[in-house]
């Protein structure tokens, strides 16, 4: 019988295992810092700008990386001859933390990795390019949702004096007046200007940043002191704004918008300032709660989170996060962009615990009789054969609403350190799992990595405030709502 030779398992040396997988983690960071929008805005400890990172490379998962920060002096001081021994201020000294965790993420060899190879690209550099822009979303959607959820109403501000999000009517939406109001706001919270340019003579220009989506900017388009300020006040010429696009600041602010891409991938679409997804599974008129099951390209609740933030879910940074169940009341609508029934909608109440991400369960829904869950009036609206449906095709666009049915965003007017990214012992590692004698192959990464917002001494976020308003939805037609 012939000698088989076994396999060598040495054959690819260990150290070149290593620069491969370290310049893998290199180049993934790097690329997803570059396709985040927050990238661009984030520095290390002592920048001035409005994400600050730090690597702490004795800390582990569910440990805290720490930022230090101290109270203002507040005391009177003494007057002429007056005594000071024994009437030092106290002032109070704190640290802020954000606790880290093991975050993982990998592919398998798939179609759309095959067509970066068929590009020229080696397999590690089709991975790390699809990776990067995983990462990328993640890190960014992660510190979203931490501004989001840690605003308190000291530093929110909405239109017209409305007191809360649920307020909101149509006409409701950004302008130059609320924009005054967020910046006293941020003057009032102590917050510090960031690092926006830099002038002709190259001195630092210190601005507030208006951070917001596109959708949520675009009134700012329409008012007319903001049109005579692009006009008269921008770079003249077809680099004008008014031709070229994009937002001229505003009052000393400068103001960057962000289009929102609904991303190819199983994933949620919109943004968490911006909540939409995919329906995954027609829906039926009934009298009874309606399971609406999220649907991404491979179709309903195969594994995204498609509802991760619509209001309700338990978002959890980390694994051992105490988890605090939502019994809130919330609204959304479906809206057909297919079917007979093109251009009509459903209305829906749901519970926030019964939000798990993959699908909601309601309360109610808007119908033309009444019985069981099925109500002829929801959330302001009362059924219209001619612009509401119960009958909704798989595919239609879910939207999250407030009580009145008007589509919400958020808008972030940020200064220093407004949000902190942390990474640990691992800021970054390639992982990779081969089997069938290298026919399936998979690669992913594994960091120690944590993000939070910035607080003072009470706990209480200042370097940011958080502007709520409503928002048109491309493509999708809603009736007016007013006072």
């Amino acid at each position: 019988m012939a000698n088989i030779s076994t396999i060598n398992t040495g054959a690819f040396p260990a150290a070149g295992s290593k620069l491969i997988g370290e310049a893998f983690s290199r180049l993934l960071m790097v690329s997803a810092t570059t396709k985040s929008v927050h990238g661009q805005l984030t520095g290390t400890e002592g920048s001035r700008l409005p994400f600050l990172k730090k690597t702490e490379l004795s800390a582990g998962r569910a440990q805290i990386v720490n930022f230090s920060v101290s109270a203002n002096a507040g005391h009177m001081p003494r007057r002429g001859t007056e005594v000071l021994q024994g009437f030092e201020e106290r002032v109070r000294m704190a640290s802020y933390g954000v606790k880290v965790d093991i975050v993982r993420h990998a592919i398998g060899l798939n179609a759309k990795v095959k067509h970066f190879l068929a590009a020229g690209l080696s397999l590690e550099e089709a991975y790390q390019e699809v990776l990067s822009s995983h990462l990328a979303r993640f890190q960014e959607t992660d510190m979203k949702m931490a501004l989001r959820n840690r605003a308190t109403a000291a530093n929110t501000v909405r239109p017209n004096n409305k007191a809360s999000e649920d307020e909101l009517c149509t006409a409701d939406v950004l302008n130059t007046s609320l924009l005054g109001e967020a910046l006293g706001n941020l003057t009032m919270l102590g917050a510090k200007e960031i690092s926006a340019s830099k002038s002709k003579a190259g001195a630092e220009v210190l601005r507030f940043l208006i951070m917001g989506t596109v959708n949520g900017l675009n009134p700012l388009k329409t008012q007319t002191g903001y049109l005579q300020a692009q006009q008269y006040a921008g770079q003249r010429g077809d680099e004008n704004s008014l031709f070229a696009g994009g937002f001229t600041d505003w009052d000393g602010m400068a103001i960057f918008a962000q289009n929102i891409v609904d991303p190819d991938a199983d994933g949620p679409i919109g943004d968490p300032y911006e909540p939409r997804a995919l329906l995954g599974e027609a829906i039926a008129p009934a009298t009874t709660d309606a399971t609406i099951k999220g649907g991404g390209l491979i179709g309903p609740a195969t594994g995204g989170m498609y509802f991760r933030w619509f209001k309700g879910y338990d978002y959890l940074w980390t694994q051992d996060q105490v988890a605090a169940p939502d019994s809130g009341t919330y609204y959304l609508i479906v809206y057909n962009t297919t079917g007979a029934d093109r251009g009509k909608f459903g209305v829906y109440s749901y519970v926030g615990t019964e939000n798990d991400g993959q699908q909601i369960v309601t309360t109610a829904r808007l119908a033309a009789a009444a019985s069981g869950t099925a109500v002829t009036t929801l959330a302001g609206q009362t059924w219209d054969s001619d612009i509401h449906t119960a009958t909704h095709p798989a595919g239609s666009l879910i939207v999250q609403v407030n009580a009145r049915c008007v589509p919400t965003c958020k808008i972030e007017a940020l200064g220093v350190g407004a949000g902190l990214m942390a990474y640990g012992s691992v800021p970054m590692r390639m992982i990779e799992q081969v089997q069938d004698y290298g026919a399936d192959k998979g690669m992913g990464y594994e960091s120690i990595y944590g993000c939070g917002v910035a607080s003072d001494t009470n706990g209480q976020p200042r370097n940011y405030s958080q502007i709520e308003v409503a928002y048109k939805v491309p493509g999708i037609t809603l009736p007016v709502i007013t006072d």
